[in-house]
């Protein structure tokens, strides 16, 4: 029963289920920017509008799943939720491990096999005292290969560890040993620290997921759209923004360049606190909250001013007339007035009924009443295609020469509590990678007996790291030299 709760546990924190939660986790996070970059942010205001354009079903699926926010979603928050659990549960089960690892080193087990390893260098007492004559004498060559290996006894033995141990002290190896059954095991480090980077930058990772889970659930985002004099809410703040201004800069091909808002924060008096000019990626910050000058829109069912060209059977010559939404003109020439009705910044007929498709002046289409003496009559005037107008009895022609409608600063309001803890993650996690990737790293594995010296890489290495061995190996030799010579002898 024991083997079994323990083979469930360590299958809660096994690697392949981190790695299963960790793609989840980057295929949910990358649609989720998806999502915000195909869905605008004013899907919430202008429901109706998309659904005109992309039917019921997907409309009510965009708003089910809130993929307009998808951050702020409760299947996002489900997956982030799940990476965090997983990487607690991974941190409270190795953590202490690797934490013991950067002030402890423990020597190898002795049933190791060092010489499948690589890296490694080893050499023989045998090889040590025929290593010139076998190059030269034949009868070396066969002593070498098919005679009793050369053994030296428990001093020789004790001498030689410490002339490795000090060659791996001057190289600043943390140095263990274990010593008995006429060997000696032992174990050199270099970089301790390493293994507590690799835990800091772990702990970074479930900070960082703290931090973004907080915002998730408890931060805030939401786009407000607001004209020249509207005042806006600042989310659950005593604090409202009031937008004084917004203009749009384009070029002489009339390429947007830059839009930019003049906004003034109220406080819950209405008084003024800060006035200040926000564009793109240049926000306000304020009370905790980040205010983004983010898009803008053309109302669809709202102008400013309409400049109206027109000509009457009793005056050919054209006449011009502004107007504005809200009132009646009389019509220059004529004993007729004129109001404006219905506006559509892209007009669309769907059976027999008027609506705006989109927010942009793609088919910008004004409603037009005419009254008078034998009676009223009522038409459409369209911007761009003028041939499509409605034909008056009243007048011989009339059309739009050019048309203001009333533009909206798209606002993005984002509020993230989790951002302090967020940083701090981010500050954990650079000094982690710092000892993980600059502390230079090397753990040696060795194995001393009567009979040779083997010393390898603890697991894998680099061509530096076997030169590094070799120079070691040579070191060691060297100190090794007088008795050496006694074997020689």
């Amino acid at each position: 029963m024991e083997s079994k709760a323990e083979n469930r546990w360590s299958g809660l924190i096994s690697h392949q289920l981190a790695v299963t939660v960790i793609i989840i986790l980057f295929i949910a996070s990358a649609a989720g920017w998806i999502m915000s970059e195909v869905i605008p942010g004013d899907f919430p205001l202008r429901r109706e509008m998309y659904q005109l354009r992309w039917g019921k079903t997907l409309t009510m699926l965009i708003s089910k799943l809130k993929l307009f926010d998808p951050f702020h979603s409760f299947w996002y928050q489900g997956v982030l939720t799940l990476f965090f659990l997983v990487l607690l549960l991974c941190l409270l089960t190795r953590g202490k491990g690797v934490i013991l690892k950067t002030f402890r080193l423990s020597p190898p087990g002795r049933e190791k096999d060092l010489r499948k390893r690589k890296p490694r260098v080893e050499f023989s007492w045998h090889d040590l005292r025929h290593e010139k004559d076998r190059r030269e004498d034949l009868v070396a060559h066969y002593a070498k290969k098919y005679g009793p290996p050369v053994k030296i006894d428990e001093a020789q033995m004790q001498k030689t560890w410490r002339i490795v141990e000090k060659q791996l002290r001057k190289r600043r190896y943390k140095v263990t040993a274990l010593s008995g059954a006429g060997e000696i095991v032992f174990s050199a480090l270099v970089g301790r620290w390493r293994y507590l980077g690799n835990f800091l930058f772990h702990a970074a990772l479930l900070v960082i997921t703290v931090g973004g889970l907080i915002g998730s659930f408890w931060g805030n985002s939401e786009m407000l759209f607001g004209k020249a004099g509207d005042i806006l809410p600042l989310l659950q703040s005593p604090f409202s923004i009031l937008v004084e201004d917004f203009k749009i800069h384009a070029s002489r091909k009339e390429a947007i360049l830059d839009y930019i808002s003049r906004l003034s924060v109220l406080d819950d008096q209405g008084d003024t606190v800060k006035t200040v000019n926000i564009e793109v990626n240049h926000p306000l910050k304020w009370a905790g909250y980040s205010i983004l000058q983010s898009s803008y829109y053309v109302d669809d069912k709202e102008f400013s001013w309409a400049r109206l060209v027109f000509t009457t059977k009793d005056k050919p010559v054209p006449g011009r007339l502004t107007i504005e939404p809200g009132r009646e003109y009389p019509l220059p020439g004529t004993d007729l007035t004129l109001r404006a009705g219905r506006f559509f910044s892209d007009f669309k007929m769907r059976s027999g009924k008027p609506y705006s498709t989109g927010a942009g002046m793609t088919n910008p289409a004004l409603e037009i009443l005419l009254d008078g003496p034998g009676g009223g009559e009522q038409g459409w005037l369209f911007l761009l295609h003028p041939r499509f107008n409605s034909v008056f009895k009243a007048v011989e022609r009339i059309g739009i020469e050019e048309l203001e409608p009333v533009y909206y600063t798209g606002l993005q309001i984002n509020s993230n509590p989790g951002a302090p803890v967020f940083i701090t993650g981010m500050i954990i996690g650079t000094i982690g990678l710092l000892l993980l990737y600059v502390v230079p790293y090397r753990h040696i594995q060795g194995r001393l007996d009567r009979e040779g010296l083997v010393m390898a890489a603890a697991a894998g290495g680099s061509r530096g790291f076997h030169e590094e061995l070799y120079r070691l190996q040579e070191r060691v030799k060297k100190g090794c030299a007088d008795m050496w010579e006694e074997f020689k002898e």
